[in-house]
């Protein structure tokens, strides 16, 4: 470089991180670091915690940590695609930081590992860690090509352009551009006035991403979610339920509830097979499904309790799911306490094992 010969090495310490060519061992360092620290904040957290003041703690303790050194990481996963990075990072290539945040949400409140993860970041209106991963490679970037570069990262950049596809930095550089290019960014705009943009473009592509995803028919377990959740944003029953009854209601609205239709659901069979047996003649069974709580009769006193309607069609059920009124939580969570507590439907629900042809 100039005049000085720069010798090469096989690893480097990068924030405190041996850095090697085997990229997946610097990875999987940073994410056991991460999760020991997420251990940590569940058992101060406890059960049920808020979930503002939880989704505001896993923002400032969790991510940094598994974001780690994401400037230099992140572009090697989004490779040479050229996709939305929405469709990148929410598929396969979902990122190990994001997977972190699922499964901390889901422990913080008692939540099945098959819990949708879409469902949850909708309910709280959380984007993935990848939007972060991104603002940090963008703002390196900035950084290493701007005037106040150093010289010898401006002679390095100088050196790149004459330097083959093969090797590992051009491959960095080249993945790097891509993501930035995008959303428009390129080499002669990157400034940190750009970051705002870029943060704002990658969460509107995720929310219509998470949108077109919830409302796919082939995903049968967000018939009713996709209905009474239009908007990408944090619950207000979120702000105000606290203990059990939070954990009912994101079990209920999520669909990670114990009623027969989930089983159906998750085991790809026809919805038409779990009925309910208490309502009407052996002849014509009613479906057993979220709205179907809503009229079964066993559920009458607590529908006097609670002043709920006895007969309520579909649309002012998926109304009441909108404004979840503090009767209508109440609601729910006593029907599903109540449910688990008596193991109630054991006989009088059944699920027939029969594979969608």
């Amino acid at each position: 470089m100039g005049d000085e010969v720069v010798a090469y090495s096989e690893d480097a310490v990068y924030l405190g991180l041996n850095m090697t060519q085997n990229r997946t061992k610097f990875n999987t360092t940073v994410q056991q670091k991460a999760e020991k620290a997420m251990f940590s904040l569940l058992r101060l957290l406890g059960k049920y915690p808020p979930p503002e003041l939880a989704l505001k703690l896993f923002r400032q303790l969790i991510q940094p940590i598994a974001l780690y050194g994401a400037e230099i990481w992140l572009p090697f996963y989004y490779g040479r695609r050229t996709a939305n990075p929405a469709e990148v990072f929410t598929g396969k290539g979902q990122l190990a930081a994001d997977k972190l945040w699922a499964k901390f949400i889901k422990m913080a409140y008692s939540l099945s590992q098959e819990t949708s993860t879409t469902a949850l970041r909708g309910e709280m209106g959380e984007h993935p860690l990848y939007i972060d991963g991104i603002k940090q490679v963008q703002g390196y970037l900035a950084y290493i090509t701007g005037d106040k570069a150093p010289e010898l990262i401006t002679e390095a950049l100088q050196a790149l352009k004459c330097d083959d596809t093969t090797s590992q930095i051009s491959q960095w550089w080249n993945s790097a551009w891509k993501m930035m290019s995008y959303t428009t960014i390129t080499p002669r705009n990157n400034h940190k006035r750009q970051k705002r943009f870029l943060v704002k473009q990658l969460k509107k592509d995720y929310e219509s991403h998470w949108l077109k995803y919830v409302q796919n028919p082939i995903n049968p377990q967000f018939y009713w979610y996709s209905k009474y959740k239009k908007a990408f944003c944090l619950e207000s029953y979120l702000k105000t339920a606290r203990g059990l009854t939070l954990g009912n209601l994101i079990r209920f609205r999520t669909t990670d509830h114990q009623l027969p239709v989930e089983t159906v659901r998750r085991r790809h069979l026809l919805s038409e097979y779990s009925v309910c047996y208490t309502c009407v003649e052996p002849d014509n069974y009613l479906v057993f499904d979220e709205y179907h709580l809503s009229v079964c009769p066993i559920f009458h006193d607590l529908r006097q309790k609670y002043n709920i309607p006895e007969k309520i069609d579909e649309d002012s059920f998926i109304d009441s799911m909108k404004t979840m009124t503090d009767n209508w939580c109440f609601y729910i969570h006593t029907v599903l306490d109540r449910i688990y507590r008596h193991q109630l439907f054991q006989d009088t629900y059944t699920v027939y094992n029969v594979l969608v042809e």
